[in-house]
């Protein structure tokens, strides 16, 4: 407790004393015409006193509750989007790249002149765009966590932003890959054998995303395995905006 939280109690404290000390001392040298009912009198006076010391004491320690308050929510906010929804947006970028390796060889047969199994193809495309939307979403959503941070008194550390900005550039790559994969799958399906185009252009395209979507989940799995290695202290990842 810092010294002049100490100050109010301590001139409470002391005044009790004092009080104490004088009427002992008056009703000693006065004992005849001593009057107790101007004790009681006194004494709701100085509670009165004691009453606006400490309502004084709370009101120079308000500043430091309420940052105390808005520290504990920073941290909260530290907690549940770093070390708990992070692992689980890395989870969804594997759950993503695999999904996406299963679209990948049934288009690669298709090109190559064999048949496919459609009902199975679109039920892979329907989970690959469930699992894009829970990243998309998550990702978002941790972004938008971060920023009330800033609502809270506090700015972020270099080590925060590298983490806020990743969550940005995650969330728009996939969101690109996400479409161009969507275009690829519906020309590779549109594609026509009897064509006399060559099928190579389509093949160069859909193993190039692969080739994207697996460097995509690699890195980012990286970069959370990192952050999780780290295991940095809340005081790492925000700074204190006092006004």
């Amino acid at each position: 407790m810092k010294i002049e939280y100490k100050k109010p109690i301590l001139i409470v404290f002391c005044s009790m004393l004092a009080f104490i000390a004088s009427v002992g001392i008056i009703y000693y040298y006065n004992k005849d015409n001593f009057e107790w009912g101007n004790v009681s009198d006194w004494l709701s006076s100085l509670s009165t006193f004691g009453t606006l010391l400490v309502a004084y004491g709370a009101f120079i320690k308000a500043p430091d509750w309420l940052l105390q308050k808005r520290y504990e929510v920073a941290s909260y906010i530290i907690n549940e989007t770093i070390f708990n929804d992070l692992p689980k947006l890395s989870k969804l970028c594997s759950q993503y790249k695999t999904r996406y390796f299963l679209i990948n060889r049934q288009l690669v047969d298709s090109l190559n002149g064999k048949v496919i199994n459609d009902q199975m193809l679109k039920e892979n495309r329907s989970k690959l765009d469930n699992t894009f939307n829970e990243l998309f979403t998550l990702a978002t959503s941790m972004k938008n966590e971060l920023r009330t941070i800033k609502r809270n008194q506090f700015e972020f550390t270099e080590y925060t932003l590298i983490i806020y900005n990743k969550l940005i550039e995650i969330a728009s790559n996939y969101n690109t890959l996400d479409s161009e994969i969507l275009f690829s799958t519906l020309d590779a399906i549109d594609f026509d054998l009897s064509d006399e185009t060559d099928s190579q252009k389509h093949l160069d395209t859909i193993m190039s995303l692969k080739v994207r979507t697996i460097d995509l989940s690699n890195s980012f799995n990286e970069f959370a395995r990192k952050i999780a290695a780290d295991n940095k202290p809340v005081e790492e990842f925000i700074i204190s905006v006092k006004k």
